[in-house]
């Protein structure tokens, strides 16, 4: 009678069998799905292409994080300048300027009720400043769906959270008193504003975590994207350890952002390319390359910095280090247009109401699309 100890070897001899099995089974598909089963003769003749409408000028220095306001009628912009501006969305005013303790910022995001904005970047720590005394959100709608009369009268800091070893690359509000980080020590972090608490720490990724997004369906979920080849989806409930893991990219993962359906996500990365991943098959689903996009510092794809969806799902963004956007179709991966920069852009974001494109430049500049 065999032993347990060999019982137990027969066992993983299985599951590694089994393991080769699948892993061959996917190499023998395609991994741009939706392409292949897609005609590209489709609405080419109803195509309708964005253009710029406003340039925000304010900013002294590069401008690295940028985010659309809950009810799309602000914007704010974090940049090397020292200071987080909100603009007015439409006529391009700065409504306030905040002066931050660190010019190295990397990251910015506003809380769904307006009251709070945060940043983070080289300083380690993530930095939440109060904008107003009182709840901005109309409380006669129980929704919250609708924002009105915001008034940011408060540039002060409320609350500094530190516990990371490493730079802030991003820091997304779950609600108004929880916040999650992500950082050049490996980790990401959820906090309790109010607290000053570590909630939760993520710890899986072998390198550094350079973009995370939360999931607009279930907020316990979110995907990170990391230096070290992978993006984890995880459960905020479950810290232990990852839920799903995609390893298909070839270089370091710049930035990731869930699909319209909250099943898929899209991220891009230093291999010059932006995939498309699904949760629930677990595999990828498409591709979005252009082999002539050439990096200006070598002979390199561009590195792809930032990524995000049409409300409809429609078109793909992503921006590159040489100053290209590019519109992609989401079926086909057909590159539909190229918002051209002067210079390389670090971030991009489409507005909650699906009508505008948000850009931030090297060039100091910000710019709109619709």
């Amino acid at each position: 009678m065999s032993s347990i100890k060999e019982q137990l070897e027969a066992c993983q001899q299985i599951c590694y069998q089994l393991k080769q099995k699948v892993r061959q089974l996917r190499e023998q598909t395609a991994k741009n799905i939706l392409s292949q089963l897609t005609t590209k003769q489709n609405n080419n003749n109803r195509r309708y292409v964005p253009q710029m409408r406003v340039e925000f000028q304010g900013h002294f220095g590069k401008i690295y994080g940028l985010d659309w306001g809950p009810d799309s009628k602000y914007l704010l912009t974090a940049s090397q300048d020292g200071k987080l501006i909100i603009w007015n969305s439409v006529t391009s005013h700065k409504v306030i300027a905040i002066p931050l303790n660190n010019d190295w910022v990397m990251a910015c995001s506003f809380c769904p009720n307006y009251e709070l904005v945060a940043s983070g970047g080289l300083d380690n720590t993530v930095t939440i400043h109060k904008l107003s005394g009182g709840n901005n959100v109309d409380n006669n709608n129980n929704n919250n769906n609708n924002i009105n009369n915001v008034r940011f009268r408060d540039q002060s800091v409320y609350k500094t959270l530190e516990k990371h070893e490493g730079f802030i690359s991003s820091c997304k509000f779950l609600d108004s008193n929880t916040i999650l980080s992500g950082s050049g020590d490996s980790r990401c972090i959820l906090w309790n504003i109010e607290k000053k608490s570590c909630i939760n720490t993520f710890q899986e990724h072998n390198g550094d975590v350079m973009s995370i997004a939360i999931n607009k369906k279930n907020s316990n979920l979110f995907v990170s994207a990391s230096i070290d080849m992978t993006a984890k989806v995880w459960d905020i409930r479950t810290g232990d350890r990852s839920a799903i893991n995609f390893n298909a990219h070839t270089k370091d993962i710049n930035c990731v952002q869930w699909f319209v359906d909250n099943d898929a996500f899209i991220s891009g990365s230093d291999d010059g390319t932006v995939r498309m991943f699904d949760t629930k098959c677990f595999r990828q689903l498409n591709e979005y390359v252009d082999e002539s996009n050439i990096s200006i510092h070598g002979p390199d794809l561009a590195s792809a910095s930032s990524v995000d969806v049409s409300k409809t799902g429609s078109y793909i963004f992503s921006s590159y280090d040489n100053g290209n956007v590019f519109m992609w179709n989401t079926l086909t991966a057909e590159k539909i247009t190229n918002f051209k920069h002067p210079n390389r852009v670090s971030s991009l974001a489409v507005s909650g109401d699906g009508f505008a494109l948000a850009t931030g430049c090297w060039d100091h500049i910000m710019r709109t699309y619709a």
